[in-house]
């Protein structure tokens, strides 16, 4: 993005689809916004975040998301838990547009920031699936900022505070489904 005309624009919607183009001012030039499947580009899949706010020239020339995780009509696990409020925004995201073979995409990853609240760390190493869920199993925490780095050989699941994250190697996709409200998806 060193100058005009290499600069890539995005236009999105408040349901996280989105598509990448050029934009001088005037005209809007797409590059698509389908996948080689035919489904919509989005930069979410979970079922609560909407209508994103984009913060561009922040810090360090980085553009950061913040959603509004909104509660469904049957999942309100805020009031549930007795909180004061019953919606939330999500944790800023830095938001980058990189190249993948189908084309430009767009990236979320937590802001840098977020490490400062850290309150412990734990790593784990070299473990087998089965390994990896005996330590999992031993951690009780509030928050999770997890990142796991595996070899595919098959299908994987991670049980975290006793909810399924799987990887399905056939779709090469990581799924993560609140169970205890999927009841009423």
């Amino acid at each position: 993005m060193a100058n005009k005309n290499n600069m890539k624009w995005v236009i999105a919607d408040a349901n996280t689809r989105y598509e990448v183009g050029n934009f001088d001012g005037k005209s809007w030039k797409g590059f698509g916004d389908k996948d080689s499947h035919g489904k919509s580009l989005k930069f979410d899949f979970g079922d609560s975040y909407y209508a994103a706010q984009t913060f561009n020239q922040a810090p360090k020339n980085r553009v950061v998301h913040i959603g509004w995780l909104q509660s469904k009509n049957f999942y309100h696990p805020f009031l549930e838990a007795n909180m004061p409020f019953a919606q939330q925004m999500s944790i800023p995201a830095e938001i980058t547009l990189r190249t993948t073979p189908e084309g430009i995409r767009m990236f979320g990853n937590p802001v840098a920031e977020i490490e400062t609240l850290y309150a412990k760390t734990h790593n784990f190493k070299n473990l087998t699936a089965e390994e990896a869920n005996s330590k999992l199993s031993q951690l009780t925490p509030e928050l999770i900022d997890m990142t796991v780095s595996f070899i595919p050989e098959g299908d994987l699941t991670l049980s975290v505070r006793g909810l399924p994250t799987k990887y399905s190697k056939s779709k090469n996709q990581l799924e993560f489904v609140n169970s205890q409200w999927a009841k009423g998806l």
